[in-house]
């Protein structure tokens, strides 16, 4: 019994790892957060479920792992929660509005619950396997990519429609979307290089292709957030490691992010767009209306100031705080459902108290890795990429892929410290009192989760229809 629960959580991360950038369909309205939201919920509340099962019927305990970062999460989680409560579209607070289907409290939840499976039922042991697997997925979605914008897939007849876009990536609807991704990608396999860790002479060179690969596509997507965030990323990376002399035996390895950071400074200010034949451009809310925005909103009374608007309500942030200047841009007629910022976005949905405790979060999060850091270290490649998708909400919004990577980076670093992590453990057989509660519990998330199943079925069929 007890390999059955772990075989499920052990399956269930690898599949999240691997399909969350890869899946979509083409039955619903919008063929990818829309279905990415539906993947990630249902692997996600299973791998939760068999981790309370486990412990209610066969470890006969409740074994738990505390993080440094647990109070904070929960706390995060819990204003949200409140911010959907008192939000002025409880709709597009639990779901996300309409045609995005991101940024709502299912997501939320999806993603804590996330956090924590992976805290407590995964060893250091296992962070190399998701690993590979994120890289091979990332490789499968460059190959199809290529193909889509060199309009092989759009000659094949019996692929639907969505396949045949010259836009078409896995990741996102949009080419800006998946070059953000590319950039955290690229940032992976710098680590991973850089570190050491699992290369043999054939992965390597995998390595080497993608990421040549990767920069490539980025060049021919040409988006300057994409490349703000690798030139960041990588340009603190060089920096610290400079000033902790992280490579001191062999400095010359420091040459990749060196050349990397180069390429990405001279591609801003050089438009590939004009030597290349333009893609189609996604429509992305500048930065200085995203946060006037946002700041309008948080303080436009008080309860704005501590909850927001609502979770997944920037739509209406947006109609209401939008300077009137806007209405003089090329772009009025654009009614925008998300920030340019995701970081902007949080302030505007969930107030002061929302973004105060996801800064901390992330600040703590930033401190304790400092410390905890060694030389040579697996937890590096994380960090870096935890970096890069931090970067990336201050220019870009969050869709579902890049916020699945955001809590798995997370969590995965989390575990990577070891020491910090304390684990409560009390056992059924000194409180049997207890046992029946714990289970009384696990039955009812249990029935919980089977209902949400059957209306989520319900809703996807009317979408279909629809």
């Amino acid at each position: 019994m007890q390999n059955i629960f772990e075989r499920i959580i052990k399956i269930s991360l690898h599949a999240l790892t691997f399909l969350t950038p890869l899946f979509f369909l083409p039955f619903s309205f919008e063929a990818f957060e829309f279905n990415k939201q539906y993947l990630l919920f249902f692997l996600v509340s299973l791998s939760f479920f068999c981790f309370l099962a486990k412990m209610a019927l066969v470890d006969k305990e409740l074994r738990f792992k505390r993080t440094p970062l647990d109070f904070f999460v929960l706390g995060f989680l819990l204003v949200a929660i409140l911010s959907a409560i008192f939000s002025v579209d409880k709709t597009s607070s639990l779901f996300g509005f309409y045609g995005r289907f991101t940024g709502g409290l299912i997501g939320l939840l999806s993603m804590v619950m996330l956090y924590f499976v992976v805290t407590n039922n995964l060893e250091v042991g296992r962070i190399k396997g998701l690993l590979k697997a994120a890289i091979c997925s990332g490789c499968t979605a460059v190959l199809l990519t290529y193909l889509g914008i060199f309009g092989v897939l759009g000659k094949l007849a019996f692929l639907p429609i969505t396949m045949k876009q010259l836009v078409f990536n896995t990741t996102s609807a949009s080419l800006e979307g998946f070059s953000v991704f590319l950039a955290v990608l690229i940032t992976l396999l710098t680590g991973l290089m850089l570190s050491g860790i699992d290369q043999g002479r054939g992965r390597n060179i995998m390595h080497w292709v993608l990421l040549i690969a990767s920069l490539g596509l980025m060049a021919l997507i040409d988006f300057t957030p994409a490349w703000l965030v690798l030139l960041i990323t990588l340009t603190l990376f060089v920096a610290l490691s400079l000033w902790k002399r992280v490579f001191k035996d062999n400095v010359n390895r420091l040459l990749i992010p060196i050349f990397l950071i180069i390429i990405a400074a001279v591609l801003i200010s050089f438009n590939v767009q004009t030597v290349v034949a333009g893609l189609p451009r996604e429509q992305v809310l500048d930065q200085t209306t995203s946060w006037g925005v946002g700041l309008n909103s948080a303080t436009s009374n008080v309860k704005s100031a501590f909850l927001g608007s609502g979770i997944g309500t920037f739509h209406y942030d947006f109609a209401k705080e939008k300077p009137l200047s806007f209405n003089q841009n090329w772009l009025w007629q654009i009614r925008f459902d998300r920030a340019g910022s995701y970081v902007a976005e949080v302030l505007a949905t969930t107030g002061f108290l929302g973004i105060l405790l996801y800064l901390s979060i992330v600040g703590l999060f930033l401190i304790m890795s400092y410390f905890v850091m060694q030389q040579g270290s697996g937890a590096s490649p994380l960090l870096m990429v935890f970096t890069a998708l931090l970067v990336a909400q201050f220019f870009y919004y969050q869709n579902t892929v890049l916020g699945f990577l955001f809590w798995l980076i997370l969590a995965l670093s989390v575990i990577s410290w070891q020491k910090p992590m304390k684990e409560k453990v009390i056992s059924f057989k000194e409180f049997p009192e207890l046992s029946l509660v714990f289970s009384t519990v696990v039955i009812i998330i249990g029935v919980a989760i089977l209902g949400t199943y059957f209306y989520a079925t319900k809703f996807y069929l009317a979408d279909m229809n629809y």
